[in-house]
């Protein structure tokens, strides 16, 4: 009985090895198909937030600067996708910058009209996490091939 129990035991341990190994776990293969996933999420919502605003009036700018907003607001769910798989190497940026953006995202609901207000905090909380901007940028053109941020 104590054999069969040990069996389950390594089965099922083996089964969770492999079907975290089958989900791209923590790695740079796994964290690159979610930046570029994502990445091509962003853009696709900001052309279309820039054609609105190219179709003109009121409509054209309300639409797209609606649209532009929604796709920044998306960019947190790619912060939210990265940090399950991103390497330890890069694991702590990748924490850094998205609780930094959950922040300013935060404050931005509580108070979507202090534009002032909003554009320090964000100036301020980007100025702090900075090098784990760099940290990820680099990194992001190392293993992915190229800056999430555009250029190289």
């Amino acid at each position: 009985m104590a054999l069969t129990g040990r069996m389950v035991a390594v089965t099922l341990a083996l089964s969770v090895l492999v079907s975290g190994c089958a989900a791209g776990g923590r790695t740079p293969k796994a964290f690159c198909d979610t930046l570029d996933k994502h990445r091509v999420q962003y853009e696709t919502a900001m052309a279309e937030a820039q054609q609105a605003v190219s179709d003109g009036g009121i409509a054209g700018l309300f639409g797209g600067a609606t649209k532009a907003v929604s796709a920044i607001t998306d960019l947190q769910l790619m912060w939210e996708d990265l940090a399950e798989v991103a390497p330890d190497e890069i694991a702590g940026d990748v924490l850094t910058i998205r609780d930094d953006n959950a922040e300013l995202l935060r404050k931005v609901k509580d108070n979507p009209t202090d534009l002032l207000g909003l554009a320090a905090s964000g100036l301020a909380r980007g100025m702090s996490g900075s090098a784990s901007y760099e940290r990820f940028n680099a990194y992001a053109i190392e293993h992915c091939g190229s800056s999430p941020f555009g250029g190289q």
